[in-house]
C-alpha cells in the first residue's frame, strides 16, 4: 500500500499535467451548458447598467458578482479561470488531507477526482459547480482538522455559489455529534452557517426581475423518471456505472477491514444520500450530483485495496473517450437506442466548438427573407454586440440584418405575430425535444422543421452539437 504521508512534491507532476490539459479549454467559449452563457449575460448587464438580474432559478449571487468583472474585462478566457482556480483550491485541500494521512491511496484519490470527466469539464467553464464544491471540500478539511466553526462558515459561504450547498451542513452536524460534540456546539455551527449563508445570498435583496424558481417542464411522470435515468447514468457513464457496480459487488464480498475513523462512513453515506435524493426531485443535469463525488471516492479509497481502486479509476476515466448512449427518439418514448459513441469529454469539446462556430456564422448570416430560428439561445446573442433583444416580438435580432433567434415558442399568439411580419419560422428537428416535452401544439403548420441545421447557412458549422448525439 502507498504510504499515506506522501510528500507535497509527489503531487506536483499530477497537478502540472491536469493544468496543462485544462488550459486550452479555457478558450472554447463560456461552456457547453446553456447556463454558462446566461451567467455571462447577467454579468454583462450588471457591469454595464448596475442592474443585477439572477441568471436563473434562485440566483447564485456571490458567483455572479465575482464573475462580473472577469467577463467584462477578459471574456470567457478570464471568467473560465475562476473554475480552474477553484479546482486548484480543491487540489490543495486534498493534498493537505493526504499529508495528514486521511487517505489510504492519496495519489489515486486526487488523480481520479481531478480527471473525472464531470470534474474536468467544469474546471474550464463559467459555471458555479467547482467554486461551490471548493467551499464544501475546504469545509470538510476544516472539519477533519477539528475546526467546526470554520467548516460551518464555509458551508454558508457555498450557498452564495449554489444555494443547495446548505445540504452539506447535515453531514457535518452528524459528524460533530458522532465525534462527541455537544448539542451546544452543533447549534453554534448551525447558527454560523445560517449567518454566512444570509450574508452570501444578501445581493438577492437588490436583484431585479427576480423569478420564482420552477422545475423544467415535464409532460408526464414517465418523462421525469426517464430524465432521472438518463442524467443519472450520464454522471459516471452507463457502462462505467455498471462495471463499477460489478467491481464493488465482487470486492466487497470479501468484507474488507477499512479501519475508518469515527463518523467517517456515516458522514459520506449521508452526503451521497442527500444529493441523490435531491437529484430524484431535480434530475436536469448530471452535475447536480457533483458534491456526492468526493464522498464516493473517499469511501472507495477506504474500502478497496490498491489494485481494485486503480481498476475502478481506470473504469471511471474511460468515460472521457467512450460511452454507451441510451436516448429515446421522443420525450415519452420507451424505445431506447443503445449505441457506443464518443465519450463525455470528446462530446463536450465538440459541442463547445459547435457553439463558437455557429455563433460566428449566425452573426454574419444574411437571409433572403426575415427568418427566425428557434435555436441558438443563449450562446449566439450572449455578450454579443451585434445582437439586440426585441421585446415586442420576444426574439433576439441582428442589428444589421433580418435574422432572429428565439427559444421554443409555445404561445400561438406569438407565432401569429411573427408570421404577420413575414417571418419564416424554422426549427431543427434534433432540437425540438424541449418543445415536445411541454406537450404544446402551438406550431401547427407554421414552423418549418430542418432535418439538418447546416443547410440553413452558406458556411459549414464546425463541431457537433449535443443534440446530434
Amino acid at each position: 500500500m502507498p504510504h499515506a504521508h506522501e510528500s507535497a512534491r509527489s503531487f506536483r507532476p499530477l497537478l502540472l499535467v491536469w493544468v496543462a490539459l485544462c488550459l486550452p479549454l479555457l478558450l472554447l467559449g463560456y461552456g457547453s451548458d446553456y447556463d454558462a452563457w446566461r451567467v455571462a449575460m447577467t454579468a454583462e448587464k450588471l457591469w454595464t447598467s448596475g442592474i443585477y438580474t439572477p441568471s436563473r432559478s434562485l440566483g447564485f449571487p456571490l458567483y455572479e458578482l465575482v464573475i462580473t468583472p472577469l467577463v467584462a474585462l477578459g471574456g470567457w478566457t478570464l471568467s473560465n479561470l475562476l473554475s480552474l482556480a477553484a479546482g486548484l483550491l480543491i487540489f490543495l485541500a486534498l493534498r493537505r488531507l493526504a499529508r495528514a494521512g486521511h487517505f489510504r491511496h492519496p495519489r489515486l484519490v486526487i488523480a481520479t477526482l481531478l480527471f473525472m470527466p464531470v470534474f474536468y469539464k467544469n474546471a474550464t467553464v463559467t459555471m458555479d459547480y467547482l467554486p461551490a464544491l471548493a467551499c464544501l471540500i475546504l469545509s470538510y478539511l476544516f472539519l477533519q482538522e477539528r475546526a467546526p466553526d470554520k467548516a460551518a462558515l464555509l458551508v454558508g459561504l457555498s450557498t452564495g455559489f449554489r444555494p443547495t450547498g446548505l445540504l452539506f451542513m447535515l453531514p457535518i452536524l452528524l459528524h460533530l455529534r458522532l465525534t462527541g460534540h455537544s448539542w451546544r456546539a452543533l447549534f453554534r455551527a448551525a447558527l454560523l452557517c445560517a449567518a454566512a449563508a444570509l450574508l452570501a445570498c444578501s445581493p438577492l435583496f437588490f436583484a431585479q426581475e427576480f423569478g420564482t424558481p420552477a422545475p423544467a417542464p415535464r409532460s408526464s411522470l414517465l418523462q421525469h423518471i426517464g430524465l432521472i435515468a438518463f442524467h443519472g447514468l450520464r454522471f459516471l457513464g452507463v457502462v462505467q456505472s455498471l462495471l463499477l457496480l460489478l467491481l464493488l459487488m465482487f470486492t466487497l464480498r470479501r468484507r474488507p477491514q477499512s479501519h475508518a475513523p469515527a463518523g467517517f462512513t456515516p458522514f459520506h453515506l449521508l452526503n451521497i444520500a442527500l444529493w441523490a435524493g435531491l437529484f430524484l426531485l431535480l434530475p436536469d443535469e448530471p452535475e447536480y450530483m457533483l458534491p456526492a463525488l468526493p464522498s464516493l471516492l473517499f469511501l472507495l479509497d477506504r474500502f478497496l485495496e490498491h489494485r481494485s481502486f486503480a481498476a475502478t479509476a481506470a473504469i471511471l476515466l474511460s468515460y472521457h473517450v467512450i460511452q454507451l448512449e441510451l436516448r429515446p427518439e421522443l420525450p415519452d418514448a420507451l424505445q431506447l437506442r443503445p449505441r457506443l459513441v464518443a465519450g463525455y469529454t470528446v462530446e463536450d469539446l465538440s459541442d463547445r466548438i459547435f457553439k463558437l462556430s455557429s455563433r460566428r456564422i449566425a452573426t454574419q448570416y444574411r437571409p433572403e427573407q426575415p427568418t427566425c430560428l428557434m435555436f441558438g439561445l443563449p450562446w449566439i446573442p450572449a455578450v454579443n454586440p451585434d445582437w439586440v433583444y426585441d421585446a415586442e416580438l420576444g426574439v433576439y435580432k441582428q442589428k444589421e440584418g433580418e435574422f432572429c433567434l428565439s427559444g421554443r415558442i409555445t404561445d400561438r399568439g406569438q407565432i401569429e405575430r411573427l408570421k404577420q411580419r413575414g417571418m419564416r419560422l424554422v426549427a431543427w428537428r434534433l432540437a425540438v425535444w424541449d418543445y415536445l416535452r411541454t406537450g404544446s401544439a402551438a406550431w401547427g403548420d407554421d414552423v418549418e422543421l430542418l432535418e439538418d441545421l447546416r443547410t440553413l447557412f452558406p458556411e459549414r458549422i464546425r463541431g457537433k452539437a449535443l443534440n446530434e448525439r
